[in-house]
């Protein structure tokens, strides 16, 4: 018998993974943050550029990390080159 799920919420998980840190929040406030470097390290630049440069962020981090190469995140594949690259020959094999 599975346990009783409330408001779709599974018990055995950890509740915050579950209703705050969603991977769609997690992208969000990721892009917040750009937005927000950006308006904060660019302080003289015009409001133009200000928000060219947020926008242009925003969408190259959201394609980013929805992108996928052999149904993998490109972002896990990245990690793993670099753990690969500094890694000496012995202790990859």
């Amino acid at each position: 018998m599975t346990p009783a799920r409330v408001y779709k919420v599974n018990i055995r998980e950890n509740i915050l993974r579950q209703l705050i840190f969603t991977d769609r929040n997690i992208v969000l406030g990721l892009i917040i943050l750009v937005g927000v470097l950006v308006w904060i390290l660019g302080n003289g630049l015009a409001i133009e550029i200000k928000v060219f440069t947020t926008l242009i962020l925003s969408g190259v981090l959201l394609v980013g990390l929805t992108a996928r190469v052999d149904r993998q995140p490109t972002y896990k594949i990245l990690v793993r080159a670099i753990q690969y690259t500094f890694r000496s020959k012995s202790i990859r094999f």
